[in-house]
């Protein structure tokens, strides 16, 4: 039987880029952000909401979590910080899912126009008599 002896860290010896890559660089980070991100779904959903895993607490920086409830014939949707859910002390921070999805909505459209407007501004500086020299 072989006995492991385990050996700290800093006396490991590390060959960087010795054997060809399985997967490039690129689609290992894009992997490693994407797992990195909570996008859990509780144990009697089967969804994973658009916003699963990229809302923080603005104060103490950990996940909203999305609560949905009914009440009476209403139905209401928001998130709130994690750990006011858990007790552990941030204040009450929560948003419900229509103001969230309008307000992301609104940034999209706004990036989408000043990208636009770039490119207009590009073609017609580009259209200077100036800019004409061949």
């Amino acid at each position: 039987m072989k006995k492991v002896m385990p050996k700290d860290e800093e006396k490991w010896i590390r060959v960087e880029d010795s054997h060809p890559a399985i997967v490039t660089k690129r689609n290992f980070d894009t992997v490693q952000r994407i797992m990195q991100r909570d996008i859990r779904i509780a144990p009697a959903e089967e969804t994973v909401y658009p916003f699963s895993g990229y809302l923080k607490c603005a104060d103490c920086g950990q996940n909203m979590v999305r609560k949905h409830y009914t009440a009476g014939d209403k139905e209401y949707t928001y998130f709130i910080c994690s750990t006011r859910k858990a007790k552990k002390g941030c204040s009450t921070h929560s948003i419900d899912e229509e103001t969230l999805m309008a307000s992301v909505l609104n940034a999209v459209k706004s990036h989408i126009d000043m990208v636009l407007e770039a490119e207009q501004l590009l073609e017609m500086v580009e259209s200077l008599p100036e800019n004409n020299f061949k």
